[in-house]
């Protein structure tokens, strides 16, 4: 039997449901590109990614806005139309996962914390990172071999 976990945006016009659990391979992570920066309005993003058809939407409608990554990489974000919150967002570099906005879930704590980092090169210089947690400069789907540094 699958897990289901569901959330939702700031209004609560929209609400979705996740059956399943998270990528084993991916699971949960922070990225510190500017992207999504400007995306969380905070210093980094927290996302935990999920087989892309794991998601339904139960109540609402999202909007998409797609734009190139530094890396000249589409990603598609899906927000509320009505409380602007990013929900979930699709990537060039990963089509097969679905990114959920870590914050939109109703119980996080169910998800296992981040194991990893990307674009490391880009945090904020008093962010402090979880102990070993993988650190990497950039993104390693895009840049495969990239080694870690591992926080400790």
């Amino acid at each position: 039997m699958s897990d289901t976990h569901e959330g939702g945006c700031l209004c609560g016009k929209v609400r979705y449901r996740l059956t399943g659990n998270p990528d084993e391979t991916e699971g949960a992570g922070i990225c510190h590109c500017t992207n999504c920066r400007r995306r969380t309005g905070s210093a980094f993003g927290v996302q935990v990614f999920f087989p892309k058809d794991a998601f339904q939407l139960t109540k609402g409608e999202l909007k998409t806005y797609e734009y190139r990554s530094d890396v000249d990489r589409w990603v598609r974000t899906e927000f509320c139309r009505n409380c602007g919150t990013t929900v979930t967002w699709l990537a060039e570099w990963n089509p097969e996962l679905r990114s959920i906005a870590f914050g939109t879930l109703d119980n996080p704590s169910r998800i296992k914390p981040p194991q990893w980092a990307i674009y490391g090169r880009s945090a904020i210089p008093w962010i402090a990172h979880p102990r070993n947690i993988d650190v990497y400069d950039t993104n390693p789907y895009i840049n495969e071999g990239e080694q870690p540094k591992r926080s400790s």
